[in-house]
């Protein structure tokens, strides 16, 4: 990842009270599940390895959903169009609380039974 995008997307997720490892896990979660559809541009610059985690199964997923769009050349590309636009603020992460009930009535009411994603998560 360009070193600048990266440098950006840190200092965002720490104004955000998140790490940058959950941040990047959260936007992969994002693109793979079909909320997120826009991506950021690729960064100029030297590159550096980066380390982060996610699940397997969202890795697959974005993989999956990546080589289907043709979004980006490889998931190193995808780990780097993603935080760009995040630091853009293209993107933004909305974390909220539900109850059970409410939990339960959105997954009904709101998934798509196409990708099985939420379209809404509050209103």
């Amino acid at each position: 990842m360009v070193e600048d995008v990266w440098k950006e997307a840190d200092r965002r997720a720490h104004a955000d009270g998140l790490p940058i490892a959950r941040t990047l896990a959260l936007l992969l979660d994002g693109y793979a599940t079909g909320r997120i559809t826009e991506l950021g541009s690729e960064g100029a610059g030297k590159r550096k390895a980066r380390s982060g985690y996610c699940a397997e199964k969202t890795w697959k997923a974005a993989d999956k959903r990546r080589a289907r769009t043709d979004a980006a050349r490889s998931m190193g590309m995808l780990a780097e169009l993603l935080p760009s636009a995040y630091a853009a603020r293209r993107l933004h992460l909305v974390q909220t609380f539900v109850t059970s009930t409410e939990l339960e009535h959105m997954t009904r009411s709101e998934t798509d039974p196409a990708t099985g994603t939420l379209d809404l998560l509050a209103a």
